[in-house]
């Protein structure tokens, strides 16, 4: 599957998502995922967000596709939102219309507070929000995958960090951390993120 598309963004935030993913060159055999997943109109939802989070929403039950827990047989996965929510219930209404992954694993939402207990997570994504809370819970035992954005993400312990850059959505993967927790990302996606492999995000001088 090709997965270029979802780094694609457009800068008119007041088109439709559909609209302004046709308008990042998507291809044609990709607009069934498009539909199923980032077509959720702004009618549907009962509040509105940032075009920036429609596409965020987007990367994060996407990587449910592209990531392989531990547990292959796994026929439902956990996706949590901790602390502050940017997608309100857009999220909710994408995977209402969509509610498995490629995998045909059932996709479940949940909201957890930042001290919440998070066992029960594969996904976990972070709004910037003391996520040093949720990486001092994190052991290397868990497969816990654990997503954001905002200054300094990686090396703040975090796995996955979306970021914006010349209009376009990009991710930023900590591979050093994500294998630690057991985790393996696919190489197609591999192909499309920009790579940080010292551990906590760390630079080498």
């Amino acid at each position: 599957m090709n997965v270029g598309w979802l780094f694609e963004q457009h800068n008119n935030h007041e088109l439709p998502v559909a609209g302004r993913l046709r308008s990042a060159f998507c291809p044609v055999f990709l607009v069934g995922l498009i539909v199923s997943y980032l077509c959720v109109s702004q009618a549907e939802a009962k509040h509105p967000i940032a075009g920036k989070y429609k596409i965020i929403a987007g990367f994060v039950l996407q990587l449910t596709s592209f990531v392989v827990w531990p547990q292959t047989n796994k026929k439902q996965l956990e996706v949590c939102i901790a602390g502050k929510d940017p997608f309100r219930d857009y999220i909710d209404q994408m995977v209402q219309s969509r509610p498995t992954n490629r995998l045909d694993q059932t996709i479940v939402l949940r909201r957890i507070a930042m001290d919440d207990n998070i066992t029960q997570c594969q996904l976990i994504y972070s709004h910037n929000d003391n996520i040093e809370k949720l990486v001092e819970q994190i052991s290397p035992a868990q497969p816990i995958l654990l997503v954001g954005e905002g200054k300094n993400f990686i090396g703040r312990g975090g796995m996955i960090h979306f970021y914006q850059e010349r209009q376009q959505m990009r991710l930023e993967v900590n591979l050093t951390t994500v294998q630690r927790h057991q985790l393996t990302i696919s190489s197609e996606l591999l192909k499309l993120v920009k790579l940080t492999d010292q551990p906590n995000g760390m630079k080498k001088q």
